[in-house]
């Protein structure tokens, strides 16, 4: 197995044993990224400091004593981070911007020892779940490069899925880490609310905000998790919980619900098969299901919109309305849309998320975790807006992220992972949910799903011949 291919915790092993340095690693990381991201355009920037960092952390190591956990691992991060270093255009217009402070969650990383290898391409602004950038190029996926990779942190998704970076930083306020992590065929970590800080990175809707890991375990993203996750001052919501330092995975039993109702109902016939041959799976090594009933299931899609446009308008207001004409069409009509909701509806939407949390309550009570399919569709083509979802034609957006933006508004921790293909030879994505502050029993879950499923290879990717850096 080439090193690029190597899972974050085999990367790990492979460095302490001197079986590869830092800057060799690293070296191939980078040449792999500069031939395939003319072909599939998951990253932004690719840092000019990368070589030098892994030369750092090759003599740290050389000299003993005291290795930070990540050091010589090549990180990619979702160009929605500050980083006075790297150029940071949070895939916007601020083209050759470099803030004065660097993102909590990148300092991080870097203090682990990690390998920042460049920032990667999102939708505009993270509003998005196409990845369709009108500044940068849209990010494709690798399997078929003919499909979206997901957005918003598509790239990220893409980078970790092709073998360009041993794992990846993304953040998710509907679905934007787990969306393209089933797309691309990786693993994806959404922690509950407030675990990772935001501080330093380009808000969305903030009340709403996640940061979390892109990689290719649930192993590697536990580990990148441990790293990251803390109590931040700076957070509007603190959630003053133990730093997750133990994250051992065993293989347990568990009693999984499966969530009804109109909201969660169908799919496409290709997620709808590979999902019940997951389960078939799962129940083969001692799962249990039990059907559940999602409290206000009805409510959560519109609450969801309300928050997130209210806020993302908010955000955006100065930008908006003195330059409308710097930001790509979607966006701009998504947030210049948002102003037909009035103080009043953003008040029941934040009604019924506090509801909504408060009746899970008898659903945990009822089971361990959560099951479903990520997304209800399969990967589609660039440049589609629309798709065919139970008997409707819907948006594309509205159809990737019916099943992950109930966990945004309610706060909880969710895990999408490879389980299987889909009949159109499509990586099909796996979510699994826990209870209020059970990242670590969400990531046990995942993890022993995963080994039922087996990991998802590293797509290759064969270079596009006409593409041009």
């Amino acid at each position: 197995m080439e090193p690029w291919a190597w899972s974050l915790v085999e990367t790990l092993r492979r460095l302490a044993a001197r079986d590869i340095s830092a800057v060799e690693l690293t070296s191939l990381y980078l040449e792999r990224a500069q031939r395939l991201n003319p072909c599939l355009c998951a990253y932004i920037t690719i840092s000019d400091r990368a070589l030098a960092d892994a030369a750092e952390a090759d003599r740290r190591r050389s000299q003993g004593g005291f290795v930070p956990p990540l050091a010589g691992v090549p990180i990619a991060i979702k160009d929605l981070f500050d980083t006075p270093y790297l150029d940071t255009t949070y895939g916007g217009i601020h083209v050759r911007h470099r803030p004065p402070r660097e993102a909590r969650a990148v300092r991080r990383l870097r203090r682990a020892g990690a390998v920042i290898l460049g920032k990667t391409n999102l939708h505009e602004y993270a509003y998005g779940t196409t990845n369709d950038n009108p500044h940068f190029g849209a990010c494709r996926n690798p399997w078929q490069k003919d499909r979206l990779s997901g957005g918003s942190s598509g790239g990220s998704a893409a980078a970790v899925a092709a073998g360009l970076c041993a794992g990846a930083l993304g953040t998710d306020t509907g679905g934007s880490i787990r969306i393209p992590a089933a797309l691309c065929g990786c693993v994806g970590f959404k922690p509950s609310y407030g675990r990772i800080s935001t501080h330093g990175v380009f808000p969305l809707a903030p009340s709403l905000d996640h940061v979390g890991p892109l990689a290719r375990s649930v192993a590697d993203a536990a580990y990148l998790f441990a790293v990251l996750a803390g109590w931040d001052p700076n957070e509007l919501h603190r959630l003053l919980l133990a730093h997750p330092t133990d994250l051992c995975l065993p293989r347990r039993k568990l009693v999984a619900g499966l969530p009804g109702g109109s909201l969660f109902a169908g799919g496409q016939a290709g997620v709808r098969h590979a999902f019940a041959r997951a389960l078939a799976q799962l129940e083969a090594a001692g799962w249990s299901f039990r059907p559940v009933d999602i409290p206000h299931a009805s409510d959560i899609p519109v609450a969801q919109n309300i928050i997130l446009a209210s806020e993302a308008r908010h955000v955006h207001r100065e930008l908006l309305a003195t330059a409308p004409e710097r930001y790509g069409k979607d966006v701009r009509e998504r947030l210049e849309a948002a102003q037909q909701f009035t103080g009043a509806d953003y008040v029941w939407a934040k009604e019924v998320q506090a509801a909504t949390i408060r009746a899970l309550a008898a659903v945990w009570a009822q089971v361990d975790v959560l099951i479903l399919p990520t997304v209800p569709v399969a990967a589609p083509a660039r440049g589609q807006t629309q798709t065919e979802l139970n008997g409707e034609t819907v948006w594309v957006r509205s159809a990737l992220t019916r099943w992950t933006n109930p966990w945004n508004l309610t706060g909880l921790p969710a895990v999408s992972l490879p389980a299987g293909w889909t009949e159109e030879g499509l990586p099909f994505g796996l979510q699994v949910v826990a209870g209020p502050r059970q990242d670590r029993l969400v990531l046990q879950a995942a993890a022993y799903a995963e080994s039922v499923f087996g990991r998802m290879p590293v797509e290759p990717v064969t270079p596009d011949p006409q593409a041009k850096p």
